[in-house]
């Protein structure tokens, strides 16, 4: 998906599952996503917003970790590879 923000285009993956949105990109700019998506909650008449997050992150010396999928490719994890 391409989104817009500011005057950055930034590609970005991204998957919805059930109780989470897992994201996959710069780390700055994920935040920002974050930050709009609270506002959208309080535009829309929300009081208060509780959002959780997980931040996984590696160096390129992590061969076998959570996030290289060297275990094998499946439906769940297909767009987080980077081929």
């Amino acid at each position: 998906m391409t989104s817009e923000c500011e005057h950055l285009q930034v590609v970005w993956v991204y998957k919805v599952g059930a109780m989470e949105t897992t994201m996959k990109g710069e780390l700055d700019y994920l935040l920002e996503v974050v930050k709009k998506a609270q506002q959208a909650c309080y535009d829309a008449g929300a009081v208060e917003v509780i959002t959780n997050i997980k931040i996984h992150s590696k160096t390129d010396a992590a061969t076998d970790t959570f996030c290289t999928y060297h275990r094998g490719v499946t439906e769940a994890n297909h767009m987080f590879v980077e081929k």
